[in-house]
C-alpha cells in the first residue's frame, strides 16, 4: 500500500523514479565528494543494484557516476585553488594523492593546477 502511494506522489509530482534515483546519486556526491568516496560508495547509498544505478545515471545526465564525482571535485577545485595550495586542496576534494589530482585537474582543464593559479591571480590584460 505504501509502495502505491509512493508511485502516485512520483506521478503527482512528475518526478519519474529515474531522476530520483539521480537525484539521490548528485545529492550523495554533492555532500560527500570531499571524502575519499568511490562508486562502491555512491552505490550502497542507493540501494540499487550497480548495473542499473550506473546505467541509469549515465541515460539521464549523459555521463557516469565517477565522471559527475570527479567533474564536482575539479570544479570545488577551482575555487579552492584561488586561496589555497594545490596539495591541500587535493586532499580538500577527496583526493588522497597531489601528484594523481594534477593529472585530473589538467585532463579536465587543459592547464595544471598551478598554471590555473598563476591565471587566476594575473589582474585582467585588458583595462578600460
Amino acid at each position: 500500500m505504501q509502495k502505491r502511494d509512493i508511485c502516485d506522489e512520483n506521478i503527482n509530482t512528475g518526478i519519474s523514479s529515474e531522476q530520483m534515483l539521480v537525484d539521490k546519486i548528485t545529492n550523495y556526491i554533492l555532500s560527500n565528494y570531499q571524502k575519499n568516496i568511490n562508486l562502491n560508495d555512491v552505490i550502497d547509498e542507493t540501494g540499487i543494484s550497480r548495473s542499473k544505478a550506473t546505467k541509469v545515471f549515465k541515460e539521464v545526465t549523459k555521463s557516469t557516476i565517477n565522471e559527475y564525482l570527479t567533474m564536482v571535485r575539479i570544479e570545488h577545485a577551482k575555487s579552492l585553488l584561488l586561496t589555497k595550495s594545490v596539495t591541500v586542496t587535493a586532499f580538500d576534494v577527496g583526493f588522497n594523492n597531489p601528484s594523481y589530482f594534477t593529472t585530473v585537474f589538467k585532463k579536465y582543464t587543459k592547464q595544471s593546477p598551478t598554471e590555473y593559479q598563476h591565471r587566476a591571480k594575473k589582474p585582467n590584460a585588458i583595462s578600460v
